[in-house]
């Protein structure tokens, strides 16, 4: 073998060994994850886990590990690095967006993707057929025959939304209690006539859930009477009251992104956004505000 033969052959060798070497994949530890860490307001829950389901389905490999506590934990833990995104029944208001600028740089961007409402509901039976905004002030404030439970232990958006609308903001502790979740609340009150429940319409408004189809047949839903006025108006909690905002006690569903661009956090934020998402709000029986589902009559020649 000349010379020239054996270079060419150590050559070749050296060149295969370099294509081998470079084929060989990443380590497992060095590949990052496709994991979004969410935080939501815990009265979110059967949503969150609905809209978790479909995305992870629809996004293979995404994974969404979801964080439930109080809505006033939420804003908190603002500028946590590890979350990405917070579900939270309010926008973020010009004190945080001044904080979040100084002490993160930017300001996360707050978007309203549906509109819910919170739901009285009494025992089958309770002498109730009615709750009127006079009476639940007064319940709430002094001690009486009735008594409201709330979902979620701690400051909830229901519980924020209740106290903001009705108590001018100050929460009273005279006549109210709280339950882990919405469904301990119907357990509570299907029970004991002397109690209110106090709770989103999204935990018990979807007619497409089992569940919730066996908790509306254990409790009675109170249409809410405002006399406060030269008129007797009666609201009745459902989607389309929450679509025309014609409802008193409304509470949005906002989403709190923040990080960078094109991560599996974002993508669920904007999941929840785009059509697929807005469409399991409607499933769910409360008002999806990107997308206009509502029928609309059209005239044909």
């Amino acid at each position: 073998m000349s010379f020239r033969q054996k270079y060419l052959l150590v050559f070749l060798l050296f060149f295969t060994a370099f294509l081998q070497n470079c084929s060989v994949k990443k380590p497992a530890e060095n590949v990052k994850e496709k994991v979004a860490i969410v935080m939501a307001d815990e009265t979110f829950k059967p949503l969150c886990e609905n809209m978790k389901m479909v995305f992870e389905n629809s996004f293979k490999g995404s994974t969404v590990n979801i964080i439930y506590t109080s809505e006033a934990n939420c804003f908190k833990n603002l500028t946590t690095d590890s979350i990405d995104v917070f579900i939270t029944g309010r926008a973020l208001n010009n004190n945080e967006m001044l904080f979040l600028k100084d002490s993160i740089g930017n300001i996360p961007n707050s978007k309203q993707v549906a509109r819910d409402g919170l739901t009285f509901i009494v025992a089958k039976n309770s002498a109730l057929n009615y709750v009127s905004i006079k009476k639940l002030i007064t319940w709430a404030n002094n001690k009486s025959e009735y008594s409201l439970i709330f979902e979620g232990l701690k400051s909830t958006s229901t519980l924020r939304i209740f106290t903001d609308s009705l108590l001018n903001g100050v929460l009273p502790i005279n006549n109210i209690s709280g339950a882990e979740n919405a469904e301990e609340v119907i357990k509570k009150v299907s029970s004991d006539p002397s109690l209110i429940g106090v709770i989103g319409w999204q935990a018990i408004g979807d007619f497409n859930n089992n569940a919730q189809n066996k908790w509306r047949n254990m409790v009675k839903i109170m249409p809410v009477i405002d006399t406060r006025g030269p008129q007797r108006i009666v609201f009745a909690p459902n989607q389309q009251s929450f679509y025309d905002y014609t409802y008193p006690l409304i509470r949005g569903v906002y989403t709190i992104t923040k990080g960078a661009p094109f991560t599996v956090g974002r993508n669920f934020a904007a999941f929840m956004a785009n059509e697929q998402g807005q469409l399991i709000f409607k499933r769910a029986a409360i008002a999806p505000i990107i997308i206009d589902f509502s029928e609309r009559k059209l005239r044909t020649n």
